[in-house]
């Protein structure tokens, strides 16, 4: 609805009212530790899933506005990216390279895909029917057949990355610890362009139209040409670094660097529009948008409501 899930403390979700700050409830009572959540929870219907680091994946169902767990199951394995959801099948990617089959409905593990690679913190992605996962050790990107579980193409060229993939129509965005954005052709992996930056892409990018907007953790935000990579604009903010991923919120683009600098720009030439700071907290996690207002989650557990439409005005609210 118009509610934000939050993790109010490690390992445990809260269900926020943005508007007034007050929390509905929380799960579990108290918090675990052995579970932080990395990966974001997914969210299907009255239904969502949480996956925590140390293998623990629930399903929870609202009921009359009250989560009740309805089952939980161990995997042998931490997990840090978030899963993909395919019908009543989640895909759980793992540290060491496995993407685990679970059945929603039956809570029963199926036959893993066992890849080649190692750690895998970027969220995979599916589309048209493919499966395609990038990973931190070994700097492959690869696509696959989820019934099957057969490789349908590996990418070596991407380098390594922990961010979550990104398709829009036939390419695929991988934002590598190479210093590069690379744009690869979905059905083969041959890669269209990549775009050398001024340091690690962390964040996945945004792509919006015919521009890709991406951050690097030097403080430069691009905005290339989705068909040839080509730079437009870049725009850098002295002293940053971009962990979180770049939104648009009421016609600005609202990068937030992980000291707790946020900025509006102008999309289409990259120029400051307004600049304010949350001090004494970071800013990991990826944002979340809702008309005009950006909300985000900082290293305190602290929910900051940025209003793009009043020259990004801030409002912060604890939730731990």
């Amino acid at each position: 609805g118009n509610a934000l899930l939050v993790q109010a403390a490690a390992g445990q979700v809260a269900l926020v009212d943005p508007a007034a700050g007050s929390v509905a409830w929380r799960f579990p009572a108290e918090k675990d530790e052995a579970n932080p959540l990395y990966a974001t929870p997914i969210v299907n219907g009255s239904t969502f899933y949480l996956a925590g680091y140390g293998g623990t994946v629930r399903r929870m169902d609202l009921v009359n506005g009250v989560p009740l767990e309805a089952w939980s199951v161990q995997i042998e394995d931490r997990i840090v990216a978030t899963p993909v959801l395919d019908g009543d099948t989640l895909f759980i990617p793992t540290e060491h390279g496995r993407i685990e089959r679970l059945n929603v409905n039956s809570k029963a593990l199926g036959q893993p895909i066992k890849t080649q690679l190692r750690r895998v913190w970027g969220a995979p992605v599916l589309s048209g029917g493919i499966l395609y996962v990038g990973d931190l050790d070994r700097g492959i990107t690869m696509a696959l057949n989820p019934v099957t579980g057969e490789t349908v193409w590996e990418q070596p060229a991407v380098g390594a990355s922990s961010a979550d993939l990104v398709v829009s129509g036939d390419t695929l965005y991988v934002a590598s610890f190479d210093r590069s954005l690379h744009a690869l052709d979905l059905g083969t992996g041959a890669e269209r362009w990549d775009f050398v930056g001024d340091g690690w892409f962390m964040a996945p990018p945004l792509v919006q139209g015919d521009t890709v907007y991406a951050v690097t953790m030097r403080g430069t935000v691009y905005a290339l040409d989705a068909a040839t990579g080509t730079a437009r604009w870049s725009q850098t903010l002295a002293e940053s670094e971009f962990r979180a991923a770049p939104v648009l919120a009421g016609g600005t683009l609202v990068v937030i660097d992980r000291k707790g600098k946020i900025a509006g720009l102008d999309p289409s030439t990259g120029l400051p529009r307004w600049q304010v700071t949350v001090t004494d907290a970071q800013v990991n996690a990826h944002p979340a948008v809702r008309g005009s207002d950006v909300f985000l989650l900082t290293s305190k557990r602290e929910l900051v409501r940025v209003d793009v439409a009043n020259a990004g005005a801030i409002e912060r609210r604890t939730v731990n």
